[in-house]
C-alpha cells in the first residue's frame, strides 16, 4: 500500500500548468505600457496592448494582477493621452470584470475559444467610455474604435504564444 514511487500530485503540479516568472509578468506589463506611450495610439483602430496584457495575466490568475493595477495603469494612460481622467480605467475595469465572470470556463478551452470569449469583452468594455466621451464632446466619434477591440482580441493568439514560450525558458546555471 505504501508505494515509495507513488506521489500525490496537487492541482498546481500538473505539468501542463503555466507558471510564468515574476519578471515575465511585470516586465511584459512595463513593456506594454512603454508601447502605449508611442504616438501610434492616436489612431482610433490601434490595439490596446495594455488591456491585452493585463487581461491575459488576470485570466491566468497571476497574483497581484487585478483591478488595482487596471485602475492605476488606466489613470497613467489617461494622463499621458490627456484624455478624460478615468476613461481608460473604466474600460480596463469593465474588461477585467468580463474576464472575471468567464475566467474559470474560458481557461479550460483552447486559445481559439478564449479568443471568442474575449472578443465581445474587448469590444463592449470600450463602449461606455466612448459613449461618455462622445456625450462630452457633443458629437459621435465614429465606429473606428470597434477595429481596436477586434485587433486587440486577435492579438490574444500572439500574446498566448509569446508568453507561453517565454514562460517555458529555463536558464541553467553553469
Amino acid at each position: 500500500m505504501n508505494n515509495p514511487n507513488h506521489k500525490i500530485h496537487t492541482f498546481d503540479e500538473n505539468p501542463d500548468t503555466f507558471h510564468p516568472s515574476f519578471f515575465l509578468v511585470w516586465g511584459s506589463l512595463f513593456f506594454a505600457w512603454l508601447f502605449s506611450l508611442l504616438p501610434w495610439r492616436a489612431w482610433e483602430g490601434s490595439p490596446d496592448l495594455l488591456i491585452l496584457v493585463i487581461a491575459y495575466w488576470f485570466a491566468h490568475n497571476i497574483r497581484g494582477m487585478g483591478f488595482a493595477v487596471a485602475i492605476i495603469v488606466g489613470m497613467l494612460v489617461d494622463v499621458f493621452d490627456t484624455t478624460l481622467l478615468g476613461s481608460h480605467s473604466l474600460h480596463y475595469i469593465l474588461a477585467l470584470s468580463g474576464i472575471a465572470l468567464s475566467r474559470n470556463r474560458m481557461m479550460q478551452y483552447s486559445v481559439f475559444v478564449q479568443f471568442i470569449v474575449v472578443l465581445p469583452i474587448f469590444i463592449f468594455s470600450a463602449l461606455p467610455s466612448h459613449l461618455f466621451e462622445s456625450w462630452l464632446h457633443g458629437s459621435w466619434g465614429g465606429w473606428a474604435w470597434l477595429i481596436s477591440g477586434l485587433i486587440t482580441a486577435l492579438l490574444w493568439f500572439v500574446v498566448d504564444i509569446v508568453f507561453r514560450f517565454l514562460g517555458t525558458i529555463h536558464y541553467e546555471a553553469n
